[in-house]
This record gives structure tokens, sequence and C-alpha cells, in this order.
């Protein structure tokens, strides 16, 4: 275990109980319940602008975090150990120019994929071919669509379709052309829809309201709960997962040819398209149709996960899959804008490659949300001009036999459905858990020069950095019209009961308003220790209440002691006392589930990250030499992820804290819930994987080691 140097030297520090002093309001105390006015979040419906970096190595460096940040949001940092592919194939049908398959097989052990297969007639066994996969959207009963005969006849009049095969069903009808223009295709069902029935439909794509029986108990935990997320486990990672491994299955057929895998889908077909596509480089090509745009992100549960959007859109993430080929179409509904935002800058992105022609976007805008026979042609377009296919323009659909359910599903007596239903939710979400934590301490038992001990911690500091956004850097980024930090000496409180302070406004555009900080201590002194606590700015104004040490290193002309008050902490400095939030705010949206407000914004546990990063980096510029961290309490996470966050700038952090702190939160309303932190071991994680060399993690007042701690549990 790292040493710690300075810090024990100190014998630090904090406790949590300070005498009463009567001292001058410098903040509001108001009582408050929650931190921010619901209104001030991001949501699903808000404006998610694209800028393209200013040259490709800052864009690529930039596309790598954004891909990372997906991986962690979606739970497969690292991916999930998926099952042996053992496909099965039946029910073969042959039909014209055309055929079908009847196909499941596992994802991760246990959880299967259900869809069909659909084949070009007249396979040649020495022939190689392009293979696409067809997510289907949120369209009633999807692969076993049928829009009834009124909604054919509107189709059909409005010239949306040719044919009513197609106007019945347009997801069928796409799959069969792309077979027939020679093209092998997996069309394969949404968790919850047709025969992916062990995660249900109402759980996958209408949960509603958190449910005391999501606690976990000995089996383990369900989806949406604070657990599940606080471990990355979404509807959408899943997805994503089962998307995995249909393009394994896809690469494991002999005759495809795995130069040419492409995929397509529209509306929420449309966001597993462009999100598999952007991780997933073995996708020569995609066309995600009525999808992307700077407007809505994706309104269903199973296209939210918390973290996958912070600081980014549907335009950058989809922008990832450049150079390769991206088409997409646009239609009389959130994306009708796209031509004029969001496609320019993908222009502008394609251009920085050379390959300006490799994206492209096809607007109907007469017609509503769709992916009707007009786009459908725009896609197989796409795919015959970027994979030389050698066909017609336009590539024209013709008429086809309609399969229905009892032609498509994939069970019957022969092969029954699999168990579902809470339990096996549960277990699949633990195993999923004990999967991914196999994986992260593999090494931690090693010896710590090993490689393995070395792998094992930069998972987990992987994981880290994908949670918590922007690094130091982005804070220490000089600012020539900012004003360099100054201290303001002040005397607060009552007649014999006076403390002299500094205090210093701190601002960056990271911060929704100034941070103020206040110190003890000598201001030009070259050495700060930064205390974060409950306590917040209240923990140095106790004229006589301060512990012996603190008390040491603000008489100490070298050493200036700094704290401050985060997110949800006011102090009322004439009382000596702070009132403390103890909820985030939630978004509007009458279906609670975290991804709807901390997919599109940081927990607060971050953002008081980003706070203390602000705070360090202008202590850094002013000339302080050395800063030590010590946080304590159920706020001392973001005082360790600053210090993870800013360890080229601080020599070292103590974190001391009861052995509850480090559980995760009950609530997602909680002021302390942090999606994904408990993923990558909380406390222990963060400061295991840290590259200070200085660290200390002490619980119930007992030196730990943050190794041991991980691998204990």
């Amino acid at each position: 275990m790292r040493c710690f140097r300075a810090i024990t030297l100190l014998g630090l520090i904090f406790v949590s109980q300070f005498a009463e002093v009567s001292l001058t309001r410098l903040q509001a105390a108001d009582p408050v319940d929650s931190v921010a006015p619901a209104g001030s979040l991001k949501d699903l419906d808000g404006h998610f602008p694209f800028q393209v970096p200013g040259d490709l190595k800052s864009w690529e460096q930039r596309a790598e975090a954004v891909r990372q940040q997906l991986r962690v949001a979606l739970g497969i940092w690292p991916m999930p150990t998926l099952a042996k592919l053992s496909p099965v194939r039946h029910g073969r049908r042959e039909l014209d120019g055309y055929i079908v398959e009847k196909v499941f097989f596992e994802s991760l052990p246990g959880f299967y994929v259900t869809g069909n297969l659909y084949l070009p007639a007249n396979m040649q066994a020495d022939k190689k071919y392009p293979a696409v996969l067809c997510p289907h959207g949120h369209w009633t009963e999807a692969r076993f669509f049928d829009a009834g005969d009124g909604e054919v006849r509107r189709l059909l009049s409005q010239g949306e379709e040719r044919f009513e095969s197609a106007a019945r069903n347009h997801i069928q009808a796409r799959c069969v052309h792309l077979a027939r223009m020679g093209c092998v295709v997996f069309h394969w069902d949404m968790i919850g829809y047709c025969d992916s029935q062990q995660i249900s439909f109402d759980r996958a794509h209408r949960f509603a309201k958190q449910d005391p029986a999501s606690e976990v108990n000995k089996d383990g935990w369900l989806l949406f709960s604070p657990k599940a997320e606080e471990l990355g486990q979404s509807v959408m990672g899943l997805q994503t997962i089962n998307t995995q491994q249909a393009l394994e299955f896809v690469l494991s057929l002999p005759q495809v040819d795995a130069t040419k895998v492409g995929i397509t889908g529209a509306s929420g077909g449309g966001t597993q398209t462009f999100i598999a596509a952007a991780l997933e480089s073995r996708f020569s090509a995609a066309f995600p149709a009525v999808m992307v745009s700077t407007a809505m992100q994706g309104g269903c549960t199973c296209e939210n996960a918390s973290g996958l959007r912070i600081d980014t859109g549907n335009i950058e993430i989809a922008g990832l899959i450049a150079p390769r080929p991206l088409g997409m179409t646009a239609a009389n509904d959130w994306t009708k804008e796209m031509a004029k935002d969001g496609f320019p800058q993908l222009q502008q992105l394609y251009e920085m490659y050379g390959k300006k022609d490799r994206v492209g976007l096809f607007p109907s805008l007469h017609y509503g949300h769709n992916y009707n026979h007009v786009s459908r042609v725009s896609m197989y377009g796409w795919f015959n001009q970027h994979w030389g296919l050698g066909l017609q323009m336009p590539v024209l659909e013709r008429d086809f036999y309609v399969l229905h359910r009892a032609d498509l599903s994939v069970w019957n007596n022969e092969h029954p459905k699999p168990a579902g239903g809470e339990e096996f939710e549960r277990k699949l979400l633990k195993a999923w858990n004990d999967d991914q934590r196999a994986q992260l301490t593999a090494g931690l038992r090693e010896p710590t020069d090993s490689a393995a001990h070395r792998r094992s911690l930069e998972l987990i500091a992987a994981g880290w950095r994908g949670l918590l956004g922007p690094g130091i850097a982005e804070f220490m980024s000089s600012d020539k019209n900012a004003e360099a930090l100054k201290w303001n000496p002040q005397q607060v409180g009552a007649e014999g009961a006076k403390v002299d302070v500094q205090v210093a406004t701190i601002s960056h555009p990271r911060l929704a308003q100034p941070l103020l900080a206040v110190a003890r201590g000598n201001s030009q002194a070259k050495k700060v220790l930064l205390v974060v606590s409950d306590e917040g700015a209240a923990a140095l104004m106790a004229k006589d209440g301060l512990p012996e040490k603190v008390k040491q290193l603000a008489n100490d002309p070298q050493w200036q002691v700094v704290a401050t008050d985060l997110i949800g902490q006011k102090s009322d400095l004439g009382n000596a006392s702070i009132s403390k939030a103890t909820q985030q705010p939630l978004v509007s949206n009458p279906r609670l589930s975290a991804a709807y407000t901390y997919g599109y914004n940081y927990s607060v546990p971050v953002k008081r990250t980003h706070q203390l990063l602000a705070l360090i980096a202008e202590l850094r510029k002013s000339g302080v030499e050395e800063i030590v961290v010590t946080g304590q309490g159920d706020i001392a996470i973001s005082a360790a992820a600053a210090a993870f966050q800013a360890a080229k700038e601080v020599a070292g952090v103590r974190i001391d804290v009861a052995s509850k702190d480090l559980q995760g939160a009950e609530s997602i309303k909680s002021i302390d819930f942090f999606p994904g932190s408990q993923r990558y071991f909380y406390l222990p994680g963060l400061l295991a994987s840290s590259s200070l060399a200085n660290v200390e993690l002490m619980v119930d007042g007992k030196q730990v080691s943050p190794i041991a701690a991980i691998v204990a549990e």
C-alpha cells in the first residue's frame, strides 16, 4: 500500500464537531431539501449541438474520451464476458429470392437474443456476402408488426409505400429487400418485444416508478434500482450487449464478408444503430434513420442510461462513426432541423478526414416519423454505393409475401421459451456484476509490480475517468480575462470571538455559480491543506474548537488551510452551523428512471468534484506549490475524486470515513447518489487506482489498504 508521507506526519486531522461561536454570516443558510431548481437541469428535449474541434488530432482525442464515457455509461467497461456462441437455427423457409430462418442464441449466459436470419437465395459456397444488422425500433409487435388495413391504405395513398406487403410490415420489407440485394440480414427483438420476454415490455420500456421490491436480496436486484444504477446496469446497456453478440453471430457465418458489415434501424432502432457503430469499428457502414438530431435524444427508458449524454449528444455520438460511411434520414419530427443544425457539423467533421462524400442526409420533411419506402431506398442506395454492390440506382423494392407471428416466432414445443420474470432479472444483474468484478480485480492479488496488477488498476482508473468527465487540465488552462486568485482578509464573529480569515471567490465556466473559499493562515503560503467535510466552510470558523493539528497549520507560516461550501452546503457562519441538502432534483418526467436526469447531468458528487478542481487549479496558478487534500464523511468521495483527477497538481490525499460512508445510496434522489460509482469500488477504487504517490484511507478510525478493501468485498 502507498504510504502517506505528508499527512501521516501531521497526524491528520479531522473531527466532525466544532465549538459553537457567533460569527458574521457570509452566506445565506435557509433550510434546503434539494440543491437546485429542477428547471436548471438538461433533459432529453434539450438542444445538443456539436462543436467540431479545430483539428483532427483534437477530435480523435475527444472521440476516444466520448467512447469511454459511453462504455462506462452502458455498463460495458469492461465488456462482460459474452456467452459461448451456440446459435440455434431452425424453421427454414425458401421464398421469392430469399430465405428466412428462426434464430436464437445467448448474449450473456442464460439471456437470449431472438430473431430471424434473412439470406439471399442460391448463395454460392465460394462467395462472400455483405451483412446488415437490423434493429427494429418502437413499432408495435415489431418483428410481428402489422400496420392494419386503415394504415396500409393511408401509406399507399400518400406514396409512402409502393406495395401493400411493405405497408403492412415495413420492418420485414427492409430485411427482405436487403436479402434480395445479396446481403445476409439479421433482425432481432428489442428486450420485451416478440420472443424476447425474459424481461417484460413493461419493465424495459414502460418503467414508471421506483419500487421497494427492487431492493437488494440474496438473488440480486432489479433494473432501475439505485443499486443497478450505481453499478452502471441498464436496459440500454443490455440491448447494446445483445447488439454486440448479434454482430458476433453474423461474423461467425462463414459466407459473410467481414469487411462489409453494416447496421440500420429507425427511431429506437436508430439509437441502437449509431450507438453500436460508434463503439464497434467492425461495422463498416451505418444508416440510422429518423433519430440523429440536436433535438430529442431518445424518449424511451431503453434509449437512456445514466452518464450517456452528459456533455455530448446524438450528433457527436454519431460522429464517432467517422470516417466510415454514415447515412441518415430526416422527417417531420425532431430530426426536421438536421439539414441546418447537426448535419453541417458532421460534414465538417468528415471533411477533416477528406471523406465528405461518406456522410449523407436524406430528408423527407413532408412525411412524419417513419422508415418508409422513400427512406429505405436511400438506405439501399447508401450500402450499394459504399460497398460497390453494382446494383442499378435507385434500388427499388418489389412485392413480397408477409410472414406473421406463427411463421417467425423462434419458440415452439421443440424449442421452449426460457424462464424470465423478476427472479431471472435479479440473477442476470448479479451475474453481470460478478463477471465484471472478477475482471476488474483479477490482478489485484498479484504483486504490485506485476503487469496483471497494473492492468487491473488501469481498468478501474479508466472507469473512473469515464464517470468524472474533465480532468484538471480543463481547469488549469489559462484565461487571460480571468482575475487572479485574490484572498481578501476579513475578521468575523462577535466581540471576544473574532476569527481572522481570508475569503476568495472562484469562478469557472464549469461551475453553475461562483465558489466561495475560506482560508486561515498565511495567504502567501506555498503549502495548502484543502479540507473537504460535511461542515463545509464552517469547518474553519471556530476560534477555539479546531482540531489541534489544524490550528498548528493555520499558525504555521508555510501553510494555509482552505475549506469551501460545495453544492448542497450553506454555511451560516454567524452561528457556526451549516444547512445541508439531502436530495438532488430530478427532471420532470412521468417515469422515475434515473437516466432521464443523470443521463444528461452530472450527479452532485461529480459537480462537487468539478468545484474542487476549479479551486485546486486556482491555488496552483496562484503559486501554491503543494496541496494536500483531506476528506471526511459522505462528501469525501468528491475529495477523493478531485485528487484522482488532479493527481499532477496534488501532493496527496487522506480520506477519513465511517464504514457506512462506503455504501451505495438508498434513493436516486439522494444527494449522495452517484451512478456508476459502485462498479469501480467507490472510495477504495478511486484511491487504489489513483496515480498519487501519497494516499491514505481511514475507515472507522483504522487505516485500511484501498486494495484490501476492494478484494475483501
